[in-house]
C-alpha cells in the first residue's frame, strides 16, 4: 500500500511495520513546478486594480458627479476618463481615472430613469468634465502621447507601494 509522505500512519500500521508483518511505501515527489511566468496584459490588468483603488481613495470613495459614497452603501466604480483601450499606455494612470457611483458610471438598472451616466450619455458627461476639470482631458492626451512604452511589471511595484 503506497502512502502519501505528508499523510500520517496509524499507530498500528507503525507498529505491523516494525514487526516486519507490514511495508510502507512512499511516493516520489513530484517535480517542483516551475514558476508561472505572468503576461504582460496580467501585469496590466493589474495595474489597472491597484489604479482604480488609488483614484477612488484620492476621490474619498465618493462619486464626483452626484456625491453619493461608498459610506451610504454605493457602490464606487473607477471609471478611465481616456478610454482604456484607445489609451492603453494610460489606462493604470490614477489621474486617468475618477470616481463615479454604479448609476452614474454605467447607469445599470436605471437606464430608463433620467440621470444620465457616463457610458449611456457621453457627450452631456464630455461637456460636464470639461466644465469641472477645464483642460484635463487635454492635458492627459498630451501625456499620454509622450509615453512610449510600459514595462507594466515595474509599474506594479510602484502603484503597489502607492497603496501600501
Amino acid at each position: 500500500m503506497k502512502r502519501s509522505p505528508l499523510k500520517p500512519i496509524s499507530a498500528k500500521r507503525l507498529k505491523l511495520f516494525k514487526e516486519g508483518k507490514a511495508t510502507i511505501e512512499l511516493k516520489k515527489s513530484p517535480l517542483k513546478k516551475k514558476a508561472k511566468k505572468y503576461t504582460s496584459s496580467y501585469f496590466r490588468k493589474e495595474c489597472v486594480k491597484l489604479a482604480k483603488i488609488i483614484a477612488k481613495k484620492r476621490d474619498s470613495w465618493k462619486c464626483l458627479y452626484c456625491g453619493r459614497t461608498k459610506a451610504e452603501g454605493w457602490q464606487i466604480h473607477g471609471s478611465h476618463i481616456l478610454p482604456e483601450g484607445t489609451y492603453v499606455y494610460m489606462s493604470a494612470d490614477p489621474e486617468n481615472i475618477i470616481a463615479l457611483c454604479s448609476r452614474c458610471h454605467v447607469g445599470g438598472v436605471w437606464k430608463n430613469s433620467k440621470e444620465p451616466s457616463w457610458h449611456e450619455d457621453p457627450i452631456y458627461f464630455a461637456k460636464w468634465f470639461e466644465e469641472k476639470w477645464p483642460g484635463k482631458y487635454e492635458a492627459l492626451r498630451a501625456k499620454n502621447s509622450t509615453i512610449k512604452s510600459v514595462n507594466w511589471e515595474e509599474k506594479l511595484k510602484e502603484l503597489k507601494k502607492c497603496v501600501a
